[in-house]
């Protein structure tokens, strides 16, 4: 006869066994742990610290950023931006707390140009690193890379939240965002709307943001090698695996943050702000997607350039031929230019037009902004309906970006009303695309009196306070 076991040491053995099961759940979580964060690093390829930016260095950026958009707001977008609406006359960017008008409405004894910008701790600086990384683009593979700017001494009980941020079109090797940081650079370069970007993004990080950003195929590391510059898969995995080489630095740094990031993006940034978007919700379920903001974005290719062909002047004529220089490049095409430009300008779009030295400027002056003197005949009259462009139309089609169903991340789309380089009519019917697929947490915001440059700076500005208050 079995004895009896007593109660008392039946509860003992019990929460023994309870606690050593618990223990070895836990063993076992932290090693399955350990072995995701080595596949997770071998994204990797090389990590550098490029540049540490001081308390006193952001103090002085800070003041610069008053200034330049003291000076640019204040005499091309002070009176409109007075009007910021959203169809029944609300005023509201994020919220209905802070519109765009309470800190671009400069007072007349100059104060502060954006009354609402988040406070700046200065209790700690910035660092910057380069990540490298591998990523591919039409089946070849290419080794590239970013930047990371995080703030150091932070509270390590708040976690940062990671915000990737895709920057607009650019055509000069020294603009790449790594190489902008490399050798102290940035803090030499002049004030202009390229800096503004870079200044910013050392702002966010200080605020309590993981502040990501790829440098495009064709640039940093991938220097040499051609832009894919509208060619989405290729940027869309670019972002993707500069993520996934970024967050395994923070990993690396033991650096606390959200699991669920924030997406931003101008210009050419935005296209790829949506494309990547999109394709996280497609193909990437460990990416969770809190919000996205984006502004002034050719998301539709093939209308955009149905746009651009209508006009008598075009003021950015180089946008073309780098997105059909990026076909040919890869492959992608290969009919060669004949046919789209007329003489002399289909021998100067040969002729490395693109070299990296140049700016998007100076690739201009080369160029003719007259349509009908730019293209020949034949390409503005017979493009939608010659079968010797049925190649590129469908090219343009493929790498357009559309609205979705079921996207339930916040979305907030922005565009100057008086934008001559992307049509405001882009950013329009994306936004209306998507309420009609039933997306209800969407904003459209015009800013009034905005060309495709002060209203990217309008945008940046409320990018920054609305992620500030509202998602960090």
């Amino acid at each position: 006869m079995l004895e009896s076991v007593p109660k008392k040491t039946y509860c003992l053995n019990s929460t023994i066994m309870r606690r050593v099961f618990c223990y070895i759940v836990f063993i076992m979580f932290v090693f399955s742990c350990q072995k995701e964060s080595e596949v997770i690093l071998k994204e990797i390829q090389h990590v550098e610290k490029i540049q540490r930016i001081t308390v006193s260095d952001i103090d002085k950026l800070s003041n610069e950023l008053d200034g330049y958009y003291s000076s640019r707001l204040s005499k091309e977008l002070q009176s409109d931006l007075k009007r910021v609406s959203l169809g029944k006359g609300k005023t509201s960017m994020f919220s209905e707390n802070f519109s765009l008008t309470d800190f671009a409405n400069v007072s007349n004894n100059n104060s502060n140009v954006y009354q609402n910008n988040p406070p700046i701790d200065n209790d700690f600086f910035v660092d910057v690193y380069k990540v490298n990384y591998n990523t591919s683009v039409g089946g070849q593979i290419i080794n590239t890379s970013g930047i990371v700017i995080i703030p150091v001494f932070r509270n390590p009980f708040n976690p940062l939240r990671i915000l990737s941020f895709q920057n607009g079109t650019n055509t000069e090797y020294s603009l790449a965002p790594s190489k902008v940081f490399v050798n102290g650079n940035f803090l030499s370069m002049a004030f202009n709307p390229d800096k503004v970007l870079f200044a910013e993004a050392i702002i966010m990080a200080k605020l309590g943001f993981a502040f990501f950003m790829p440098d495009y195929i064709g640039f940093g590391d991938s220097e040499g090698d051609a832009h894919p510059y509208y060619v989405k898969n290729a940027l869309v995995d670019n972002t993707i695996n500069n993520y996934y080489a970024s967050k395994a630095l923070l990993d690396k740094l033991r650096v606390r943050y959200k699991k669920d990031i924030l997406l931003a993006g101008y210009s050419q940034g935005a296209w790829v702000t949506m494309a990547t978007l999109e394709a996280i919700k497609r193909n990437y379920r460990d990416i969770k997607v809190r919000a996205v903001s984006v502004g002034g974005g050719p998301y539709d290719a093939l209308s955009f350039a149905d746009r651009l062909l209508e006009q008598d002047v075009y003021e950015r004529p180089f946008y073309f031929p780098y997105a059909y220089l990026g076909y040919l490049d890869y492959g992608f095409i290969d009919d060669g230019l004949s046919g789209l430009f007329n003489a002399p300008y289909d021998a100067i779009v040969r002729d490395n037009l693109f070299d990296g030295v140049r700016s998007a400027t100076e690739v201009d002056d080369l160029l003719n902004m007259n349509v009908d003197e730019f293209f020949t005949p034949d390409f503005v009259s017979n493009f939608n309906s010659s079968p010797q462009f049925s190649v590129l139309r469908e090219l343009l089609r493929e790498n357009s970006v559309d609205a979705w169903t079921g996207e339930r991340t916040d979305m907030y789309i922005f565009h100057g009303t008086h934008d001559n380089w992307v049509f405001p009519s882009l950013s329009k019917e994306l936004y209306r695309d998507f309420v009609n697929k039933g997306k209800r947490n969407i904003r459209y915001f015009p800013i009034y009196g905005g060309d495709h440059i002060t209203a990217g700076i309008a945008w940046l500005l409320s990018t920054k306070t609305g992620f500030y208050y509202h998602y960090r």
